[in-house]
């Protein structure tokens, strides 16, 4: 079969709350339950998600519209509840801003997109502790796979935390260092598209063999394909995600190549 189809809409001027409850509902998920993974939901839809054997302190992620294909391209060691946020956000731009000018107003949408997508506020009001603490939020981050900054920020917005306490709440957790590693456990989610083609183009997955296809060293090629998930990394209750039973077109480095 074909590569997906691009099935996600694009809502440029569109409020980015709403934005982000119809994309969850065309993802498949409720509103009131904490998304189980979210990479695999968006390549289902036809979002190209590649990982990259690449890291840097500034940037987790990109994205861009390669022509009709929407991509977001991951760097590697990224905490699992920032990857998440990272994804959630970069696929906000994909649908909010694919011809909009890049700017401080387009960062606050993207953020808002990605609070409502993970974290939607009807179902967080319900389950917000009264007086969060860190040990409270620690506990819903690994309920709802969020960082814990994120939950303190969904707190101030319910009201259930005034500024002060809020900026108080982000004090302690920069002076504990959870700045870029928090406490509660989110697992990495990994994209599963590319080494899945690769398994399905090549018989038995030779690496040699798509490092020969894409032009790249042996090394290379076995550094992005480990950015990958292989059919036991998958997540609890995504084990049938295979979109590319049968034929299939893999882009090589710029083109296309059936097999």
């Amino acid at each position: 079969m074909r590569a997906l189809p691009v099935r996600i809409e694009a809502l440029p001027g569109t409020d980015p709350q709403m934005a982000a409850r119809l994309t969850r509902r065309s993802l498949g998920f409720n509103a009131l339950e904490p998304l189980p993974y979210l990479i695999l939901a968006i390549e289902r839809m036809g979002v190209r998600v590649l990982g990259l054997p690449w890291n840097a302190d500034t940037v987790d992620a990109f994205c861009a519209w390669a022509g009709p294909i929407p991509t977001i391209a991951l760097a590697s060691n990224v905490p699992g509840d920032r990857l998440r946020w990272t994804v959630a956000h970069e696929l906000a731009h994909l649908i909010l801003h694919r011809d909009a000018m890049p700017g401080k107003q387009a960062e606050v949408e993207a953020d808002a997109f990605a609070a409502e997508l993970l974290t939607p506020i009807d179902a967080i009001r319900q389950q917000m502790p009264a007086h969060p603490t860190l040990q409270t939020l620690t506990m819903m981050k690994s309920q709802w796979r969020v960082s814990i900054k994120s939950l303190v920020r969904r707190a101030r917005e319910l009201g259930v935390v005034d500024q002060e306490r809020a900026t108080s709440l982000y004090r302690q957790i920069s002076a504990r260092g959870w700045n870029k590693a928090e406490p509660g456990y989110v697992p990495i989610e990994k994209p599963r598209a590319l080494k899945k083609k690769v398994e399905i183009a090549i018989p038995g997955g030779h690496r040699e063999l798509f490092a020969a296809e894409m032009g790249w060293s042996l090394e290379l090629a076995d550094m992005v394909l480990d950015q990958h998930a292989s059919a036991d990394d998958l997540p609890s209750g995504a084990d049938s995600f295979d979109p590319f039973a049968g034929s299939v077109v893999v882009p090589l480095m710029g083109r296309q190549k059936r097999f």
